[in-house]
């Protein structure tokens, strides 16, 4: 299994049990020198928070953990892209690398997502991000968390 399979696979089980507490299935892990700094879930609907997303929670966790304000050496594994916001503050906090299960244009045709021709190439191109992408990544499996969920799942 390669390393990005390996904390993937931890981010899905993330997802998973956000899911199984009534949370949008959507998980994040960051890593940093081969080891995990944070994984998170979202907490959008326990929290009544439209910020709390896997990927913002993560970026504020591994800030505190590391007592740093950028990530520069950190990688950022996510079950599905991130959306503009979570995006921005990936980008703020200077990530340069970011591994993808299921692209927002995957799920397009469950009608959950309306992005679109948004991805986070072009958002990183936008801003003169020099962004490392990389998607589907376990892949499959990631859309699968998506499958069957209702038209109330948007970021």
């Amino acid at each position: 299994m390669s390393e990005d399979s390996r904390w993937m696979r931890i981010a899905i089980e993330e997802a998973k049990a956000g899911l199984a507490i009534g949370e949008q299935p959507f998980g994040t892990v960051i890593t940093s020198k081969e080891s995990i700094v944070c994984q998170t879930h979202s907490l959008k609907v326990s929290t009544c928070d439209p910020t709390a997303h896997a990927e913002t929670l993560a970026i504020r966790a591994a800030s505190h953990k590391l007592q740093q304000r950028t990530l520069p050496d950190c990688v950022v594994y996510t079950t599905c892209e991130p959306c503009p916001m979570c995006l921005g503050a990936m980008l703020n906090a200077g990530v340069k690398r970011l591994v993808m299960g299921a692209r927002l244009s995957d799920l397009s045709a469950s009608s959950i997502f309306s992005f679109g021709s948004y991805s986070a190439e072009r958002f990183a191109a936008m801003v003169g991000w020099a962004l490392q992408t990389d998607s589907g990544v376990l892949g499959e499996e990631c859309i699968g968390l998506y499958r069957g969920t209702s038209a109330s799942l948007t970021r």
